[in-house]
């Protein structure tokens, strides 16, 4: 489970959570991996994620157990959100990866905050 931290500016709460994507070689022998940190403003209602699903064709379960991907959740705590067992939600992932061009979890992340900017 990604590691999140809850802190509040003012009358504001925020979310943060820090995803290690590739880590690659960079010109000589030392890795230096790639960090994406997160910072959502944390508010009652779920995120929408309208946008980029259709742009990769997600169903809405597909799309909802992204949702609690990013969230930071694992697949036995999105099983359980959603009522199916982690071995769906696994297959849920993989089409998502194929969809979307990753080969992995975080890649799904990345490919999605790609859009993003």
């Amino acid at each position: 489970m990604t590691p999140m931290t809850e802190f509040t500016s003012g009358r504001r709460r925020y979310l943060s959570r820090a995803y290690c994507l590739d880590s690659k070689p960079a010109g000589g022998s030392r890795l230096r991996p790639t960090v994406v940190v997160l910072l959502e403003r944390k508010v009652e209602k779920s995120l929408d994620f309208t946008w980029w699903s259709e742009e990769f064709q997600l169903t809405n379960r597909e799309r909802e157990t992204v949702g609690f991907l990013l969230k930071g959740l694992t697949s036995k705590q999105i099983a359980k959100e959603m009522s199916i067992s982690a071995h769906t939600v696994k297959a849920f992932l993989r089409l998502v990866m194929i969809k979307v061009g990753a080969t992995n979890r975080t890649g799904i992340i990345a490919r999605i905050l790609n859009r993003a900017s």
